[in-house]
């Protein structure tokens, strides 16, 4: 696949990753809207630091140790980025790690110089995941092409670790634990060019005329049961509502602020176990937001 590197700007300076932050993201704190995180109180210190360090990367003093010349686009690079290939590019490499930490007090955990390393070792087992055949895309080209994209354009890459949550009072080789976990973990029904696909059972939030309170088997079944037409009115398009689920055993009941959408038995549904998750689907500009999450276990 042809990476267009064409409007790549090459290291990152302060005044484009400031401005990077002012795309509209929607960032809530302590239960108000922040509508500026670059002049907010609680983030504007930690934001105009690494502003800082970046325009180092232009400066006079630092612009040798802390960037390269693209041999692709020409454009100066973030050393973080660079693809060590002499011992003089470790040494360049270390060099620009201490700058980093040096300038931050060793205050930033979680540098944009933290995570580059981990796309470079992908980087080098390229082949490896080359070798892993896919019908939709080679992995190795990916990860070359990620990593041209991140050094050409200087990304700050973070990450988050979540893993299923198990029964940790158990050892992991006890038999009867591998057999009450067999259907606990997020299962992966296919992974395509668009991530990772889940399956499970839905409760629909949805816009009018879109059988919200209805309940539907992602990559199954489908629609298991739709509400009445006329129940529809009891959605209050634009304004908070209340959404009410109740399962027991392989009975599930809906309710939309007061009105029961649906009643079901579904013997699959009994069966299961797994995880609860909010869900919302990409494109159109979809927004939800929710509150006032209560659980309660039925006896």
């Amino acid at each position: 696949m042809a990476l267009d590197l064409s409007t790549a700007l090459g290291a990152m300076s302060g005044q484009r990753y400031i401005e990077s932050l002012k795309d509209g993201r929607e960032v809530w704190l302590d239960g108000e809207k922040v509508h500026d995180v670059t002049a907010h109180p609680a983030f504007s210190g930690m934001i105009h630091e690494l502003a800082r360090i970046y325009n180092l990367q232009h400066s006079s003093e630092f612009r040798e140790d802390m960037t390269f010349v693209s041999p692709e686009t020409g454009n100066r690079c973030s050393v973080s980025w660079l693809l060590a290939r002499t011992e003089e590019d470790l040494k360049k490499k270390k060099r620009n790690s201490e700058i980093w930490t040096g300038e931050s007090w060793g205050q930033l955990g979680r540098s944009p110089d933290i995570l580059a390393p981990f796309i470079t070792a992908l980087y080098k087992a390229r082949a490896n995941l080359s070798a892993v055949k896919n019908p939709h895309c080679d992995f190795g080209e990916n990860v070359v092409n990620y990593q041209r994209y991140c050094a050409e354009n200087d990304l700050f890459l973070t990450h988050a670790l979540g893993d299923p949550q198990v029964d940790r009072s158990q050892q992991p080789q006890n038999e009867q634990r591998a057999i009450l976990e067999e259907e606990l973990a997020l299962h992966v029904v296919e992974e395509t060019k668009d991530g990772v696909i889940i399956t499970g059972w839905q409760a629909e939030v949805a816009p009018p005329g879109l059988f919200s309170g209805g309940i539907y088997e992602s990559y199954g079944r489908g629609w298991l049961i739709q509400p009445e037409p006329e129940k529809d009115s009891a959605l209050r398009m634009g304004e908070w509502n209340a959404m009410r689920i109740r399962v027991v055993g392989s009975r599930v009941t809906t309710w939309l602020n007061g009105t029961e959408m649906i009643d079901l038995v579904d013997e699959k549904i009994g069966a299961a176990t797994g995880h609860i998750a909010l869900q919302i689907h990409d494109g159109g500009g979809i927004k939800v937001r929710w509150k006032n999450l209560r659980l309660r276990e039925l006896s």
